[in-house]
């Protein structure tokens, strides 16, 4: 299971509701961002599995210390706006 994969699908009226300005930023962090305000919207996610086959040839460009960092920040942005939300 790789959360950071596959595809989307959402109707341009959901998609609107969300706040696009902010929500597609950075490398792959949107997805933390997508899938928090699809929920906080009332928005249904449903998971497609995708199968890639093995890599035959060469090796990910994809730093996974840097991209755990940074995953982990747009985490803790969210979680920090969700408990101001609380808060109010």
């Amino acid at each position: 299971m790789d959360n950071m994969s596959g595809f989307y699908a959402i109707g341009a009226k959901q998609l609107n509701k969300l706040p696009l300005q902010t929500l597609f930023q950075g490398y792959g962090e949107y997805h933390l961002r997508l899938v928090w305000h699809a929920k906080q919207n009332g928005l249904r996610i449903k998971q497609l599995p995708v199968f890639y086959p093995q890599r035959q040839h060469g090796q990910s460009k994809s730093n996974l210390i840097k991209m755990f960092v940074t995953y982990l920040y747009a985490a803790f942005v969210l979680r920090s706006f969700e408990n101001k939300k609380k808060m109010c």
